[in-house]
C-alpha cells in the first residue's frame, strides 16, 4: 500500500522542515521531500515521530497499580491519543506484594501485547531509598 503524508511542519533528523511530504510504501518511509506547487492540502499542521514516555504512573482516571485486568490497555489507549507509541508503566513506592501483582501484570502486558501504546518494560520507583533521600515516599514501605 502507498501512502503520502503531508504536513506544513515535518520533524526529521536534520530538523524541522517547512510543507515536506513523507512518502510510504509497504508501512516504510521511503522519501522525505517538498510538497509539489500548486498542491494545496495538508493532513497535518504538524507531524513528528511518536514519543517514549518512560515515566507513567497513570491518566485517565487508573493508576498503573490498579488490579483491575483492563488498567494498563485503557492507560495503553489513552497514551496513544497522546501520542505516545510505547511507555513504561511506572510503580509507586507500595509494600513488596502489592509491587510483585503490577509487575506480574505488566509482564504480562508486555508480552502478550494489547491495544494502545506498547508497554516496553516496567519502572520501579522505590522501594529502596536511603532514609535521608526517602522524599515523600512512605518510611513503611522503604525496602531498606
Amino acid at each position: 500500500m502507498r501512502q503520502i503524508l503531508r504536513a506544513r511542519r515535518l520533524l526529521t533528523e536534520q530538523g524541522w522542515l517547512d510543507d515536506h511530504q513523507l512518502r510510504i510504501e509497504e508501512g516504510i518511509i521511503t522519501a522525505v521531500e517538498p510538497i509539489p506547487a500548486g498542491i494545496a492540502l495538508r493532513d497535518a499542521e504538524l507531524l513528528c515521530p511518536a514519543y517514549i514516555d518512560t515515566h507513567v504512573h497513570g491518566g485517565a482516571g487508573v493508576d498503573v497499580m490498579d488490579e483491575s485486568p483492563d488498567a494498563l490497555d485503557k492507560l495503553a489507549i489513552h497514551k496513544a491519543r497522546e501520542g505516545v507509541a510505547s511507555w513504561l508503566p511506572t510503580t509507586v513506592t507500595a509494600p513488596l506484594t502489592a509491587i510483585h501483582r503490577t509487575l506480574e501484570r505488566i509482564a504480562l502486558r508486555c508480552h502478550s501485547g494489547g491495544p494502545g501504546a506498547q508497554v516496553l518494560g516496567s519502572y520501579l520507583e522505590g522501594p529502596y531509598f536511603t532514609p535521608q533521600n526517602k522524599g515523600a515516599h512512605p518510611r513503611n514501605c522503604s525496602g531498606n
